[in-house]
């Protein structure tokens, strides 16, 4: 049984959109928590804990579904490291993909998230 951590991360964004009397921004920021997943001390993937299921549709891969936040966090962490690895040539995106796919090999939601990477 591999050995997966996760914590929570708060990130910050500018909330330009959002506006308040005046013509001024509402709130600075809005927090966005994330799951940061590691496995054996190593980062695997962020995880939006928005919601506990999300709707994915891949126009590349014509696949259509429902995922748990977790695979959903999985499948936008695969596609970025494949985005990325296209502009930069760096070991980290690959040993980072690899690590990733390997660990999807026993996800109770591989098949979902195969399809909707291949």
């Amino acid at each position: 049984m591999r050995r997966m951590r996760a914590r929570t991360i708060t990130s910050s964004r500018p909330n330009s959109h959002r506006r308040g009397g005046f013509g001024r921004p509402a709130d600075r920021h809005h927090r966005i928590p994330w799951n940061f997943y590691e496995d054996r001390g190593q980062p695997l993937f962020l995880a939006p804990t928005s919601k506990p299921r999300l709707r994915i549709e891949g126009e590349i891969t014509c696949f259509e579904g429902e995922v748990s936040a977790e695979a959903a966090g999985i499948i936008a962490t695969l596609f970025t490291f494949s985005h990325l690895s296209f502009q930069f040539r760096s070991s980290f995106l690959s040993d980072g993909y690899e690590r990733l796919h390997a660990y999807v090999d026993g996800h109770p939601e591989a098949s979902e998230i195969y399809q909707t990477i291949d």
